[in-house]
């Protein structure tokens, strides 16, 4: 699935869990995610990721921070 583009709407650093909202005006997507690769998110960062449907959402999967 082609990457697409938003911004992180919520997160929680302990949990790991948050929201995605996208640029295209597509439902948010949740992200499950513990600082890996040397990335940390925080609400208002950018980024780019690709969509994984989950038995009970979309989620987001290679999550990469964007300019």
């Amino acid at each position: 699935m082609k990457a697409v583009r938003g911004a992180v709407k919520y997160y929680d650093q302990q949990s790991g869990v948050g929201l995605i909202v996208l640029e295209n005006g597509e439902d948010d997507v949740r992200v499950n995610f513990i600082g890996s690769r040397g990335i940390r998110l925080a609400v208002g960062l950018r980024v780019e990721v690709r969509r994984v449907h989950g038995p009970d959402a979309v989620y987001a999967s290679e999550v990469r921070v964007i300019p």
